[in-house]
């Protein structure tokens, strides 16, 4: 008789009671619990549920406490697409990065639950992580994409509600990327930049396909000629990509900040000419 693929449905980690809680309720900041310190809580007898979850990599952030609306919430790993269209599974960080596993997309499902303030929609994958010595098997949520959601709601007929089955997909082997969203991440307003403050272009990204037209640039903050921060991401406008088109890495400092038909205009020079108005 074949032997039962271990199975953990990551959203069973939500119901857990972390002892943690107290503490994210008290100060309303995050905290990030890593499958180390997961395991570590589950002691000699979890460590069936321990060499399951070590697949995930120990140092990987497997839930993150956060504060919401008078409310301790667990976030956990899911499903996402990079820009290039390509799925992987993600860890638990607000800006979360892909887990490196050796991971089998075996079936996917999709759901969609009427409501009168609008409907729900919801979606799971089924994958299989191997390593050497384990092989286990996990169910992973995944967030339905925006414009998906739309076209379901325009093809949904209320009376005809039976129907909602055949349009909501499920299928074997790994989503489309078109049906689930792109991974989250952190991108700072070019608004929010300060006259005066100076910036080092770190990279140009490329078009963003979530923001039609848009480039992503990583910038890092500077002070006397040093690095100060961490590297975020903006949507760079004309005078951006300007300054690093002819420039390249060399600093560039804010030196004005106009209002015109409701948006703020930025504009840059280079850090070692700049005269901020």
């Amino acid at each position: 008789m074949p032997q039962k693929l271990p199975f953990l449905n990551l959203e069973d980690l939500k119901t857990i009671n972390f002892s943690e809680t107290l503490l994210v309720e008290t100060t309303q900041e995050d905290c990030l619990l890593t499958v180390a310190d997961i395991i570590n809580k589950l002691g000699e007898e979890g460590s069936d549920l321990g060499n399951i979850l070590r697949l995930l990599g120990e140092e990987t952030v497997l839930c993150r406490l956060f504060f919401l609306n008078d409310k301790v919430y667990c976030s956990i790993p899911k499903i996402y697409r990079d820009e290039s269209n390509n799925i992987n599974l993600y860890d638990a960080k607000n800006d979360p990065d892909p887990i490196k596993a050796d991971i089998s997309f075996i079936e996917y499902h999709t759901d969609f639950t009427l409501q009168t303030e609008g409907n729900i929609f919801s979606g799971y994958q089924l994958i299989a992580i191997a390593s050497e010595n384990n092989l286990a098997a996990f169910r992973v949520p995944f967030s339905i994409h925006t414009d998906f959601q739309n076209t379901i709601n325009e093809k949904y007929n209320p009376e005809k509600p039976n129907e909602i089955e055949s349009l909501m997909p499920k299928s074997k082997g790994a989503v489309s990327p078109n049906i689930i969203n792109y991974y989250p991440r952190s991108v700072v307003p070019m608004s929010h930049l300060e006259i005066g403050e100076t910036l080092q272009v770190k990279g140009d990204l490329g078009l963003d396909p979530r923001r039609p037209g848009a480039t992503r640039f990583q910038v890092q903050k500077m002070s006397e000629n040093e690095p100060i921060g961490e590297i975020f991401e903006v949507w760079a406008n004309y005078y951006l990509r300007q300054h690093y088109k002819q420039y390249g890495t060399i600093p560039c400092t804010v030196i004005s900040k106009e209002e015109k038909d409701n948006r703020k205009i930025i504009k840059f020079a280079r850090a070692d000419l700049a005269r901020v108005s």
